[in-house]
């Protein structure tokens, strides 16, 4: 089931539950797990903030694995668009 845009609403949920708890970490979470709906999407802007958000979330925490992972997925955005304007030939 493709149900992103429910995903979208539940991440958007958990970050603003894990800023009122103070929780970084689950917070760059949420914005990480976010940022890869609205990737899905294609709302490659609001990805790539989502993806920085999660990037300092993570550098603040000093989580490399996270941080690693969350780069890694803001790069995917940047391919994205190629993508997408290849297979629709």
């Amino acid at each position: 089931m493709r149900r992103f845009e429910e995903a979208i609403d539940a991440h958007t949920h958990a970050r603003t539950l894990d800023q009122e708890t103070g929780d970084t970490h689950r917070e760059a979470d949420a914005w990480n797990n976010l940022g890869s709906a609205l990737l899905k999407v294609r709302r490659f802007e609001e990805a790539i903030e989502a993806f920085d958000r999660a990037i300092r979330g993570f550098q603040a925490t000093d989580d490399r694995h996270g941080l690693a992972v969350a780069r890694r997925n803001r790069d995917r955005v940047h391919r994205r668009p190629r993508w997408w304007a290849f297979w629709k030939r």
